[in-house]
């Protein structure tokens, strides 16, 4: 008897996009990564997610992804915290289902059946690498960076060694926007750098998708999330939230009282710091020109690490 689910009704796709987002709303469980991985999955462009979730929201899921035709297994263990990096995103190993410390567990949900269960088997197994990577969606590029990530190396730090200095980038690798909204257009993976040509591909192809699923007005948003340019100074992501480039002197200009901040690695003296006071930067070759009002405020050498600017644009 053939167990594979027959496919939704091509009649009824545009009212999944909103019904997902409503899902994320009743559980933390559920993110807007994931609404885009469940349509990949409806769409062929992947054939399992991975899903960490907890008793409380098991039923409310799975009840949700089996009226799309989806099937979810659940892992033969449970998941316990390894690691907290800077960051604070929380790295997690497998552990009995017994263990008073694990409060999660994994589900693999698939179109198929038997490929849920296939992709349960590697990651109990501890397969061979790579393999499940593939059937998750991942590009391999990304997976390889992945496995750099420790409690001493977080993915940002990761992404930034991995991206060049240049003027533009182009938007559709940008996890970063992450720290700000939580939003992506493409799935729940590190990519592997700013410039990962196979992040971009999926970023594209959901674009492409959106309007199919109704989801055209919130991947707009997350696109122009992810658009907003980047200053990272002495350990502080800065997300500029209100600018404007100007082709013609090179000047980035934005409004200082429109910005996000994110605490990564904060320096003692950041709070004093003369970007602050700055309302635009020029890029001069190696550095980074600050002015208020037309005035200089300073400048500093751009490094790979910190001390960056990062301005994002659709560069095909």
């Amino acid at each position: 008897m053939n167990k594979d689910k027959t496919t939704v009704s091509l009649t009824n796709l545009h009212c999944i996009g909103p019904e997902l987002l409503s899902l994320c709303r009743k559980t933390d469980c559920f993110n807007t990564r994931n609404v885009l991985e469940v349509i990949a999955l409806l769409s062929g462009l992947k054939k399992v997610m991975r899903l960490v979730v907890d008793n409380k929201s098991h039923d409310l899921i799975v009840n949700k992804l089996s009226a799309f035709n989806l099937y979810a297994v659940r892992s033969h263990w449970n998941m316990k915290t390894s690691f907290r990096t800077s960051l604070g995103d929380v790295y997690t190993e497998l552990t009995d289902q017994n263990d008073p410390e694990s409060s999660s567990f994994v589900i693999m949900v698939s179109p198929k059946d038997k490929t849920a269960k296939e992709a349960r088997a590697l990651e109990d197994s501890s397969g061979k690498k790579g393999e499940i990577e593939k059937l998750f969606g991942y590009p391999l590029c990304c997976f390889r960076s992945y496995r750099n990530i420790c409690k001493n190396r977080d993915w940002l730090e990761e992404l930034l060694n991995n991206t060049k200095i240049k003027e533009f980038y182009p938007w559709c690798a940008n996890r970063i926007a992450y720290l700000f909204n939580e939003n992506s257009m493409f799935f729940d993976y590190f990519p592997c750098s700013l410039e990962c040509d196979n992040t971009a591909a999926i970023s594209r192809k959901m674009q492409e998708l959106a309007p199919v699923y109704g989801l055209v007005s919130v991947c707009k948003k997350w696109i122009q999330e992810m658009c907003r340019p980047v200053l990272i100074r002495k350990g502080v992501v800065v997300q500029l939230r209100e600018f404007n480039f100007n082709d013609q002197n090179g000047h980035l200009n934005f409004n200082p009282q429109k910005i996000a901040l994110y605490g990564w690695k904060v320096a003692a003296d950041a709070d004093k710091d003369f970007t602050w006071g700055s309302d635009s930067i020029k890029r001069i070759g190696k550095e980074l020109h600050f002015f208020k009002n037309g005035k200089s405020t300073g400048y500093f050498i751009e490094e790979i690490n910190d001390n960056r600017l990062l301005v994002f644009k659709e560069i095909l």
